[in-house]
């Protein structure tokens, strides 16, 4: 578990560069607080429903495998350069 928050700001930086890693990270803090906040509600509701916690155990794994495939692709896909310069935007405009 360490290793996950160890790592989070060193590859945050490495994906978003330093000018926008405190804004980057506060992101990823917010949606993690919010799946946080969310998570034992919403297994409370599966377990009152089935009596089982089984369809938690594979809804938070096939999240999980959804976000590891996202991240491999986007590992993968060749960067695309996001930020256009202002003569890139003058000639499209003209």
């Amino acid at each position: 578990m360490a290793g996950n928050w160890t790592l989070t700001p060193y590859i945050t930086c490495q994906v978003v560069g330093t000018e926008k890693l405190a804004e980057a990270h506060g992101m990823l803090m917010f949606f993690g607080g919010v799946g946080l906040m969310l998570g034992p509600p919403v297994v409370g509701c599966f377990y009152d429903f089935t009596q089982s916690y089984d369809i938690a155990f594979y809804l938070s794994g096939g999240c999980l495998m959804v976000g590891c495939l996202t991240l491999f692709i986007a590992a993968i896909l060749p960067p695309r350069v996001l930020v256009t310069t202002a003569t890139d935007a003058a000639s499209r405009a003209s």
